[in-house]
């Protein structure tokens, strides 16, 4: 799935205190190998994506990866074929706010890696409403107020251009 902008503050915040650079940069480069628009990439041999990361070994890949995958970030499958290892990574959707805080143990681990005012600020700035939308008087305005919409009835949809500001229908 794509990263959203929303995904990478998620993960800036939640996850990126839990792992090592290097497993953060493993998640940041698994989804840039993805096209845009695109749910996979090209298959390609692990020393490509070693070389990628400017990482040594295998060993030291495993154990970066490893990471990803006990913080619920990233599922492994392998297969042998012809005594050579096919490894398929997928990356999972970034859990919002609320499902990140009622996991326990990622929640302990996160509060522990940044102390408790830090948590106690991620947690204001994602689930409490800052705004109590009672006192409000809600004004958003319906398509139709705004815009002309031609009643498909009629056969007026030949040739039609909306201009929102004046309801105007201009052929």
């Amino acid at each position: 799935y794509p990263l959203t902008q929303f995904d990478n503050q998620l993960f800036t915040d939640f996850f990126q205190p839990l792992l090592t650079n290097e497993a953060v940069s493993i998640f940041h480069k698994l989804h840039g190998l993805v096209n845009l628009g695109f749910y996979e990439s090209a298959v390609n041999p692990h020393k490509n994506l070693l070389s990628l990361l400017r990482i040594d070994n295998i060993e030291d890949f495993q154990s970066y990866r490893e990471e990803l995958e006990a913080i619920g970030l990233l599922d492994v499958f392998v297969k042998n074929e012809s005594n050579t290892n096919l490894y398929i990574y997928i990356l999972k959707k970034i859990p919002t706010p609320w499902e990140f805080f009622k996991d326990h143990i990622r929640s302990t681990m996160l509060e522990n890696a940044i102390g408790k005012v830090n948590f106690l600020e991620l947690g204001a700035k994602y689930l409490v409403h800052k705004y109590d939308l009672q006192k409000f008087e809600k004004i958003t305005k319906s398509l139709d107020e705004i815009y002309y919409v031609p009643d498909p009835n009629n056969n007026e949809l030949t040739s039609w251009w909306v201009n929102p500001r004046s309801k105007v229908n201009i052929e």
